[in-house]
């Protein structure tokens, strides 16, 4: 049972949308969860920086907030708690977390408990999908890197990257021999 007043902390995987950055989104949801009874007191919003994220593609990015229940009657679990924000982020993103939990709960005037449901774990590291962005990634839990990326080429993609090397090249000797 969660009694009216208990603090939570909540920690999702959330994924931005196209014309909203991490920040707008978790903004918007926690608009729409104060309006629910769940006032949010402190937000942490931990995208890792890569080079998909300046061209404004959508890409996951780790959320936790401090929740305090203020609906008067409280909550019986919760799950009741996270079907409520799995609600917001799917009305703000168009898409539900892809991870979340609440791990801690802090009755009125009482100290941090455990729930009982686990932190969010770290992703396993498929090597298969690494891509192009990803040598450039600060995420320290990247486990790609510029070797796994060139192992990962098809040997059509590597035909195709070394002609357009090989163009690049011939276009620079001819632009520079009709200079002299």
């Amino acid at each position: 049972m969660i009694l009216d007043q208990t603090v939570l902390t909540y920690q999702g995987t959330w994924t931005n949308t196209f014309t909203q950055s991490a920040q707008d989104v978790v903004d918007a949801v926690s608009a729409k969860l104060t309006g629910a009874g769940l006032a949010i007191r402190s937000t942490s919003v931990n995208q890792p920086f890569s080079a998909s994220a300046i061209v404004g593609v959508s890409q996951p990015f780790n959320v936790t907030l401090t929740i305090q229940v203020q609906n008067g009657v409280g909550f019986g679990s919760p799950d009741d708690v996270i079907s409520i924000i799995r609600s917001n982020v799917y009305q703000v993103t168009g898409s539900f977390p892809q991870a979340d939990t609440i791990p801690y709960q802090a009755a009125p005037g009482g100290s941090q408990v455990s729930t009982g449901q686990p932190g969010l774990p770290k992703p396993p590291c498929d090597k298969s999908k690494c891509g192009f962005a990803d040598i450039f990634s600060s995420d320290p839990s990247n486990c790609c890197g510029l070797a796994d990326w060139l192992a990962g080429l098809t040997s059509t993609t590597a035909w195709v990257l070394g002609i357009a090397v090989i163009g690049i090249l011939a276009g620079v000797i001819l632009v520079s021999g009709r200079r002299e």
